[in-house]
């Protein structure tokens, strides 16, 4: 690992475990090589990647065939409180044999609500309704059926009441939809909705609302050859690098 690397990680995983089809249960802690959580405020929910090493034959053993709960939790000098997510296993990917009883593989992960959406359609007549309250009556159709992973829903009051016939689209497409026709109550001339996961729940809401929240993190970006003082917030907090890669007027 590179220093950069040692400098902007720091993270603690502290388990990453996984339940079958079966009721099965295997921690998969000690197997971790590397792992990625991807949250994205123009993709719907969040995703994964584990990068395992397995001298078990887990793949067969257990077996994974996809769909299976994945847990992980772990710590991280960007956040006070720990992260807990629970994912299912959308594919298996780079499997790789290194030795005759050792291969490498990713296990690429999706959010259930993803899933749900893939499997499910939004086939309802909606008639004298506030797009915010549409969202949320579509989210109902993907929310993971265990009250303990439900994941709260923030909604952005919209403006106007509409009809909709969902066109037995799948609900994430519809929403997709709904976000172009919502007008904010708030920002009426600056409404650019969008419908995202993180860490914490499900988002309806336009980028004019996001701008002005206030900042979760100050960042620094440290020039090369400069020297910098030191920050309260530490190394975590420095930019080494950035790219442009497009440029609005």
């Amino acid at each position: 690992m590179s220093e950069l690397e040692i400098k902007a990680g720091k993270i603690e995983l502290d388990s990453v475990s996984i339940f079958t089809f079966s009721g099965s249960y295997m921690s998969l802690t000690n197997a971790i090589i590397g792992f990625e959580i991807y949250e994205d405020l123009f993709t719907h929910t969040m995703s994964g990647r584990l990068s395992i090493q397995d001298g078990n034959g887990l793949i067969e053993r257990l077996p994974i065939v996809g769909d299976e709960t994945i847990y992980i939790k772990f710590n991280s000098p960007f956040k006070e409180k720990s992260f807990e997510h629970s994912f299912l296993i959308n594919s298996i990917t780079n499997r790789q044999k290194i030795s005759d009883r050792m291969e490498i593989y990713d296990l690429e992960l999706v959010s259930y609500e993803f899933l749900r959406s893939q499997y499910s359609t939004a086939d309802k007549a909606y008639t004298g309704f506030y797009i915010s309250d549409i969202v949320k009556s579509v989210y109902d159709i993907i929310k993971h059926p265990s009250p303990e992973f439900v994941k709260p829903l923030e909604v952005e009051q919209t403006i106007g009441k509409h009809q909709f016939i969902a066109p037995e689209n799948a609900p994430f497409e519809f929403i997709q939809l709904l976000c172009s026709e919502a007008r904010s109550k708030d920002y009426p001339n600056n409404s650019c909705y969008i419908f995202y996961e993180d860490r914490d729940s499900f988002k309806f809401k336009t980028i004019a609302s996001l701008i002005i929240e206030d900042p979760v993190e100050n960042y620094y970006y440290a020039e090369a050859n400069v020297e910098k003082e030191s920050t309260t917030d530490g190394d975590k907090n420095v930019v080494y690098d950035f790219q442009i890669i497009e440029e609005t007027e």
